[in-house]
């Protein structure tokens, strides 16, 4: 029951500084006249790439390499396809046309 408690807890806690966090991003931006979107795509690549750098630098340090080698290119090879799919939504070009320009 105790764990429950600790989980509701630390899960408030994270919404409220992601609130914050979120909120005091968009104050810098409009200080330094720079657009929310732009300042939304920083934070998001951050979330994105701080796991993969953490853990990287964990498997490095410990003298894991290929941890840390796979890591980085698994997550290069997921982040691509995701935006070659995402961008398939969006665009006007068949996967067909794609593959003959990659080509």
């Amino acid at each position: 029951m105790l764990h429950l408690l600790y989980a509701i807890i630390c899960l408030a806690v994270l919404v409220v500084s992601a609130e914050v966090f979120v909120d005091q991003s968009l104050a810098i931006a409009k200080k330094l006249k720079i657009s929310g979107f732009l300042i939304g795509f920083t934070l998001i690549s951050i979330g994105t790439a701080l796991p993969d750098i953490v853990i990287s630098t964990f498997g490095a340090a410990h003298g894991d390499t290929e941890f840390a080698i796979s890591t980085f290119l698994g997550s290069a090879l997921v982040n691509t396809t995701l935006l070659i799919g995402v961008l398939s939504f969006f665009t006007k070009y068949k996967l067909g046309v794609m593959v003959n320009l990659w080509c």
